[in-house]
């Protein structure tokens, strides 16, 4: 059979290229776009749209990589296990299951496609970040100068603390930088400044514990970083009144669970502290199956001392689908089991030692620490993609022999200025 004419063909790469090229930029801008929802009789998030088209385009080359069908047929276990026992529903466990298994599996195609510019791909993530922070910023400054009422910056997230989940790993990338490169230093002092205007007690925690995954790089810095941090959490809790109130209001609703006065996080974490409790003194191991938190609080709300002024305000039900962090979530609905295994993937896939490879982990694990904390959701736009670039960075660690403490240089270009483009490694 004969070719096909040159010219063909080169059409058709340009084609193909101009497709990769957008799926590339909806997919990074995407992971930002979690507050841009879309009501259809239900909310959708716009980003489940880009999802189906882009798997539309990707169809042919569609990767589902073994860790997504272990996934898979664990969570149909749970939610089968759940239904049977009357304590979850079907449709509460379908809405979940196909959100994390499309989202794994778009991901895991995406990063499969990209793996040569896996750097590249954080890199991008990363100036996003910055941009949007950027952004924020103006826009605090625009509503102060309208208004001339301090309100806590949040950009175009939908609260302060979603957009500290979504900056605090480039947060940590420009800080290594800046501490050990003396480069994006710019970077580094926008999103700080963004950091202390949006005044999110989870931001904070997030970047205590950067400070001390970035001091545990050098032994002598060891000893020092726990004073650091406990520094660190002095001065926030003293010259935040935001932070003050919730440390006060957790410490006092922990000690009692009673969270009578308190505000309205205080309330919906200690209130899911409370639903935990009840479902694992029923079912520790298994819990009561994905996507059964919801039904888990309705049962046990009244369990929590004070929660009648909740109820009566109209939040009784504040965070009960996501139980307000990842931990109480996974307790709640996979039990022991689903939790070890959460932790069984931070620590496995996790790249110590130095160099880049351990920097990109670092980074991206700040972000888990602070979803395990405060955050119970399974699949917003963010949440495999870290998953899957925590995978990716591992594996590419792997073939480059750098599991271990190695190191390896950054090369700079001109057309990247102050963001690095790190060298490729051998595939």
């Amino acid at each position: 059979m004969s070719s096909p004419p040159l010219t063909s063909v080169s059409t058709n790469n340009r084609r193909e290229t101009l497709v990769w090229r957008y799926i590339y930029l909806s997919t990074l801008l995407g992971v930002f776009s979690g507050a841009a929802k879309l009501s259809v009789g239900f909310s959708l998030q716009i980003f489940d749209i880009v999802m189906i088209v882009n798997l539309a385009l990707m169809a042919s080359c569609i990767s589902i990589p073994r860790w997504v069908a272990w996934l898979a047929l664990c969570l149909s276990a749970s939610g089968a296990l759940g239904i049977l026992r009357g304590t979850d529903t079907f449709p509460l466990f379908l809405k979940e299951f196909l959100g994390i298994t499309v989202s794994a599996i778009y991901f895991a195609t995406f990063f499969r496609h990209f793996r040569r510019n896996l750097d590249r791909v954080f890199l991008t993530y990363a100036k996003i970040a910055y941009w949007e922070t950027v952004i924020g910023i103006l826009m605090f400054l625009g509503e102060y100068l309208h208004t001339n009422r301090y309100a806590r910056m949040q950009g175009l997230f939908s609260e302060p603390m979603h957009y500290c989940l979504l900056v605090l790993p480039a947060y940590y990338w420009f800080a290594y930088l800046c501490f050990t490169l003396r480069k994006c230093i710019r970077e580094f002092s926008v999103i700080s400044v963004g950091m202390c205007l949006a005044g999110s007690s989870v931001g904070f925690i997030g970047i205590a514990f950067g400070i001390l995954l970035l001091l545990s790089r050098r032994r002598r810095a060891v000893i020092l970083g726990p004073l650091i941090v406990g520094l660190f959490i002095f001065v926030i809790y003293t010259l935040s009144p935001t932070v003050r109130i919730r440390v006060d209001d957790t410490m006092a609703a922990a000690t009692t669970l009673d969270v009578s006065g308190s505000n309205a996080s205080t309330y919906a974490l200690i209130s899911n502290i409370v639903v935990t409790q009840n479902v694992m003194q029923v079912h520790p191991v298994l819990g009561n199956g994905l996507g059964s938190n919801v039904l888990s609080h309705d049962r046990y709300l009244y369990n929590v001392l004070g929660v009648d002024e909740f109820i009566n305000s109209g939040i009784g039900s504040l965070n009960s689908a996501d139980a307000d962090s990842l931990v109480l979530r996974s307790l709640s609905e996979l039990g022991l089991v689903g939790l070890i295994g959460i932790l069984w993937f931070v620590f496995h896939f996790r790249v110590s030692g130095d160099g880049v490879r351990a920097a990109i982990s670092s980074a991206i694990l700040v972000g888990f620490s602070v979803r395990l904390l405060r955050h119970g959701h399974y699949f917003q736009p963010e949440q495999f993609f870290y998953i899957q670039m925590y995978i990716s960075n591992y594996q590419q660690a792997r073939r480059e022999g750098l599991t271990h403490a190695n190191r390896f240089n950054l090369r700079w270009t001109s057309h990247t200025r102050r963001v690095p483009e790190v060298a490729q490694g051998t595939n």
